[in-house]
């Protein structure tokens, strides 16, 4: 992040949410200013915590 003092590291937070229940099923902190990479691990981690549960074994298939 850029700052009158300079140049500081920050986080982007990324979080999936179950539209329904308004549960966080998978969040992330990332160091990268660009989140274009994002998606595929949020998504495989819903995928891993879905399946880990029993609720779906392929959540993103539905």
């Amino acid at each position: 992040m850029t700052t009158r003092m300079g140049t500081i590291q920050g986080y982007n937070g990324v979080a999936a949410v179950d539209w329904k229940h308004q549960i966080v099923v998978e969040a992330q902190a990332i160091v990268e200013v660009q989140e274009h990479h994002t998606p595929k691990p949020i998504l495989d981690g819903i995928s891993c915590h879905y399946q880990r549960v029993g609720i779906d074994e392929d959540i993103l298939a539905k």
